[in-house]
């Protein structure tokens, strides 16, 4: 079991997560309390944290059921098995051959279109090229 407190810390391989319902209780600032809707006021807030990552699934099942024993099995903890996804990122480059822009014959024919005079020559899909 480690703990998490970075995404570099969780495994690249297949794992098991402990995850906690978390509440802090704020105090308010002393000027909330002696002037209401001035100030800091007193709050609480939630939050779903992990709170321990096992490699191996006699460890998380050893590890949750313990966790949820002490905690009288109020809902605190959560496990889950976590699968590993490995992305890459592909990049493809193509080269075509683009005419120029103002549209000049090249070889005999006209490089634009039609009806929208599309530097893309061949490329618009709506219109066909001149001969």
């Amino acid at each position: 079991m480690q703990p998490i407190n970075y995404l570099k810390d969780v495994p690249q391989s297949d794992c098991w997560i402990i995850l906690r319902n978390q509440s802090t209780h704020h105090e308010g600032d002393e000027r909330s309390k002696n002037f209401p809707g001035h100030g800091y006021a007193e709050h609480m807030t939630h939050a779903v944290v992990v709170d321990a990552i096992c490699s191996t699934e006699s460890e998380f099942f050893d590890e949750l059921g313990s966790r949820i024993r002490l905690s009288h099995n109020d809902g605190t903890y959560r496990g889950f098995k976590i699968q590993s996804y490995r992305t890459r990122l592909v990049v493809e480059a193509a080269i075509t051959k683009v005419p120029p822009a103002d549209g000049k014959v090249i070889d005999g024919t006209s490089k634009t279109c039609d009806d929208c005079a599309s530097a893309m020559w061949g490329q618009c899909d709506r219109h066909t090229p001149r001969d």
